[in-house]
């Protein structure tokens, strides 16, 4: 079995690496969010991680698709009212430390944040893939969300959802939760 990440880096000249740390920029994205009664944060399974999206239908019927899984191995968390207040500092960013990455095609979410009505009914979403540093909203934005990706590492560290890397980082933890459920029989 072959992975590939799709993770960029920051590009290095000779033993030089570029930084742009010191040049402080800041952008803010003000996410509108429908009226909602609770939000939950995922580590997405992997049959539907490699789901691509390509319009509102798709990602609307992904998003459906979290809680009606039969994979219930991954972990889930219901967010308390502070960590929804939370989410809404992550779209604010005052260094380009990812200026330099580079970007990929490839849209491989691992992790989710999704908001429901009181009819269990998504109205709003965030997809993140940390390997290409792409986050994708329901219903689309015209921004540029990806600014936000380093922002949304520490948020889903501290809710206690791993972040990974590279594929062969989720494919072990999958493994590892497989193979604790097994033992757990």
């Amino acid at each position: 079995m072959t992975f590939i990440s799709c993770k960029g880096r920051k590009a290095e000249t000779g033993t030089e690496t570029v930084s742009v740390t010191d040049s402080v920029h800041i952008d803010h994205f003000d996410w509108k969010v429908s009226k909602y009664k609770y939000v939950k944060a995922y580590v997405i399974p992997d049959h539907l991680a490699c789901l691509c999206f390509v319009d509102e239908m798709r990602k609307k019927e992904f998003i459906a698709r979290l809680d009606s899984t039969q994979n219930k191995l991954l972990p889930d968390k219901i967010l308390s009212e502070k960590q929804i207040r939370e989410i809404e500092t992550l779209f604010t960013k005052t260094s380009e430390d990812d200026m330099y990455g580079m970007g990929a095609d490839c849209f491989n979410p691992r992790h989710a944040i999704v908001y429901y009505d009181d009819q269990h009914r998504s109205t709003n979403a965030l997809l993140v893939c940390f390997e290409c540093g792409r986050i994708e909203a329901f219903p689309d934005t015209q921004e540029n969300l990806d600014l936000y990706t380093e922002n949304f590492r520490s948020f889903f560290e501290k809710l206690g959802l791993p972040v990974f890397d590279n594929p062969i980082e989720y494919e072990a933890y999958i493994d590892s939760l497989k193979t604790l459920k097994k033992t757990k029989k």
